[in-house]
């Protein structure tokens, strides 16, 4: 492992005489403190090592000439020990602690279910307009939608209006659209984690699925940039359909909006019916 962006690497022996102390019992190690190594026989190494019951995060009770394997109280500790005692270079207690940190992940239990995992806002990248199908599973397990291409418009007498391409929000697992947010066990799609963090159900909710489609759209568009424009239309906005209605997300810029607007900026644009041709 290197230390510094310079491309330094630790000194072997810092490290025997750290491994030497920690375990000292473990090892049967030898020497005065601080200089001490472990003993030659790999083997007691291996075994230590390599022991999957082992609980690195307590100190053995073996005893070896009258002591024990060592511990720090706390990180103060350890930093004396390097300073002082090994004139170990500081840049490794990067890689050292002093306790066990916690898991990356949820502690959510709702009722019966139970989070198992974050969610990754990065997968916010996978929703571009038109995507690509290899992103289709994807964007289905972790937003429950699809994409739907959308229809051109014409100008002829009466003109007919564009419907952009827009996403269907069909669940994780589904392929119509649904008219409510399903209830989760243990893995969620970003809807049904925004609907629980915002109305504190894991139901079957229908009654709140419009206001969280389109706070999740209105996300969406925050994250992506103003280039992110359905190929059709041009709208940079994102809709969400599902069965019962639509909902929009909140673009600071879209081309796509009539100027001069009588609508607010920003505003919710296109209208769920479809665009005028221009």
């Amino acid at each position: 492992m290197k230390l510094t962006s310079g491309g330094s690497t630790p000194n072997p022996i810092t490290i025997s005489k750290i491994v030497a102390w920690r375990n000292y019992a473990t090892l049967q190690s030898s020497g005065t403190f601080p200089n001490l190594s472990p003993t030659p026989n790999a083997s007691n190494f291996l075994t230590y090592f390599l022991d999957t019951v082992r609980d690195f995060r307590s100190v053995a009770n073996t005893v070896y000439n009258g002591r024990t394997d060592q511990g720090f109280a706390n990180r103060k500790e350890l930093i004396e020990l390097f300073r002082s005692n090994l004139s170990a270079s500081v840049n490794m207690l990067q890689f050292l602690g002093t306790f066990s940190r916690e898991i990356n992940a949820p502690t959510w239990t709702i009722g019966s279910a139970s989070l198992t995992q974050r969610f990754a806002l990065g997968n916010l990248a996978l929703l571009k307009p038109d995507p690509a199908v290899a992103s289709a599973s994807d964007i289905q397990k972790y937003f429950g939608l699809k994409w739907t291409n959308g229809t051109s418009g014409s100008a002829g007498t009466p003109p007919t209006r564009a419907v952009p391409g827009h996403w269907q929000y069909v669940g994780s697992t589904g392929s119509a659209m649904r008219s409510s947010i399903p209830a989760f066990s243990n893995t969620t799609e970003f809807f049904q984690l925004l609907n629980y963090a915002i109305n504190k159900t894991n139901s079957d909710d229908s009654a709140n699925i419009y206001t969280t489609l389109s706070i999740g759209a209105a996300i969406i568009d925050q994250y992506d940039d103003d280039t992110a424009a359905d190929p059709i239309t041009g709208t940079t906005t994102t809709m969400i359909e599902y069965s019962g209605g639509w909902a929009l997300g909140l673009e600071n810029k879209d081309p796509a909006r009539p100027s001069p607007f009588p609508s607010p900026v920003p505003s919710p644009f296109p209208p769920p019916a479809g665009m005028l041709h221009q």
